[in-house]
């Protein structure tokens, strides 16, 4: 199981990788951008891509896509998590947002430290959402993708309506970070 650009978000159980280590980043595997993936091939049947794509510049994201596809066994399951910008601006639009995290889901000013980026990467590159992704994933080749809808509250169960929860995917086994109702998966 590979846990893709961890952040802070250690998952036991998971090889977790990531581009930096700190005190609160600790990945198993600090990988390089130009070798995001540094395994054999088909190493892996499972991978949680939560809130990485984003940090890709779109150009780059087929290549990206490919090499992650190369260290997945055939019949593996991945899951793409990341902030809806789309959602994030109904939300705002429906008075259910402040602009300023709208804001920062769009342009991930919540990266900048005393006015400067910590890191290159850790700004969003694109303007992400579900469809745009959905999309993506299927150019490239990645068979039966299927968005799970708006993530409720994690106190909200799992509803026939298929709106998935947090709770029910960490249930399957997926080291999901975050309940935020601005964000895809």
């Amino acid at each position: 199981k590979l846990n893709v650009g961890c952040g802070p978000h250690y998952a036991h159980g998971w090889v977790n990788t990531d581009l930096i280590r700190t005190d609160t980043i600790t990945p198993d595997v600090v990988v390089d951008a130009d070798n995001p993936f540094p395994f054999p091939a088909a190493t892996f049947e499972r991978a949680y891509v939560g809130h990485v794509l984003e940090h890709i510049p779109w150009g780059d994201v087929p290549d990206w896509l490919d090499r992650l596809a190369r260290v997945l066994v055939d019949d593996a399951v991945a899951l793409f998590v990341g902030p809806d910008v789309i959602r994030a601006l109904n939300r705002w639009r429906d008075h259910a947002e402040p602009w300023e995290k709208v804001a920062g889901i769009i342009e991930s000013t919540d990266a900048y430290h005393d006015g400067e980026l910590r890191w290159d990467a850790d700004r969003h590159h694109w303007n992400c959402h579900e469809g745009r992704v959905a999309a993506a994933l299927t150019a490239c080749g990645w068979r039966n993708v299927t968005p799970l809808g708006v993530l409720a509250p994690i106190d909200d169960w799992f509803h026939d309506s298929g709106t998935r929860d947090g709770h029910a995917i960490r249930v399957a086994g997926w080291p999901l970070v975050s309940d935020a109702t601005c964000q895809f998966a």
